[in-house]
């Protein structure tokens, strides 16, 4: 394992397509584009390679980070068991319901602390570079769920995932209940390739292909919050 010391480093490298004007005192950028190959898992290995740094740390277009998420998302790093840390996920404010059922489905203590298998999501992720690189970095065949394969990869050497709920980025969650079903959709769809790459890993803990209480949770939520709940009488009712 690699020595756990390290020295923070003001440095962003940015990889996309398009040219960015920015300058600021503080922090410098690298900007890095890509033609060949196209998807998140290439853009994000592009940077782990060019970036100069011990510790990499990944957020999305669509996120605002808070004014110290690099402070406490790179903190628990000292500890050279633990292969990622995943920060706490919010929706953008002012959000509508839907968006705010959002910090469910990325309520990253959750999927960190309690779900089995536990993953960390790239939209509020930090790892030792030397970490990513023994793994083989994400896998570019898949175009969602790269950061879920890697998460597996990375337990399966040992390695722990740590929730720091002090890291806090805002994400523009769904705000229509046809975005969110289609962003549903589209993670089931592509998570196929993810249980076939890691069924027998995954049946470690018991996992189930179909889980209908994720879609009663949903159903629940969306039902209780128009105010119909006597009349199903659902449980966990949310306040």
């Amino acid at each position: 394992m690699p020595n756990a010391k390290h020295k923070a480093e003001r440095g962003i490298t940015v990889v996309r397509r398009k040219r960015i004007k920015r300058k600021t005192k503080r922090i410098s950028f690298k900007l890095s584009a890509w033609r060949k190959k196209k998807g998140s898992a290439a853009a994000r290995n592009k940077g782990i390679l060019k970036a100069n740094a011990n510790i990499i740390v990944f957020t999305d277009s669509d996120c605002i980070v808070d004014r110290e998420w690099l402070r406490h998302i790179v903190s628990p790093l000292n500890d050279e068991r633990i292969g990622i840390v995943g920060g706490k996920i919010l929706a953008k404010r002012p959000c509508n319901e839907l968006e705010k059922f959002g910090e469910k489905i990325h309520d990253h203590e959750n999927i960190i602390k309690k779900l089995k298998p536990p993953y960390v999501i790239t939209m509020n992720w930090a790892s030792r570079q030397a970490v990513l690189k023994e793994l083989g970095l994400f896998d570019e065949k898949f175009i969602r769920g790269q950061d879920v394969d890697l998460s597996f990869r990375i337990l399966k050497k040992g390695y722990e995932l740590v929730y720091e709920p002090k890291a806090i980025v805002y994400h523009r969650n769904e705000n229509t209940l046809l975005g969110l079903f289609l962003e549903g959709y589209a993670h089931g769809f592509n998570s196929l390739r993810i249980i076939k790459k890691h069924k027998d890993f995954m049946k470690q803990f018991g996992y189930r292909r179909f889980n209908p209480k994720s879609y009663y949770e949903l159903l629940s939520y969306l039902i209780a919050r128009q105010g119909y709940v006597p009349k199903l009488h659902l449980r966990n009712r949310p306040d």
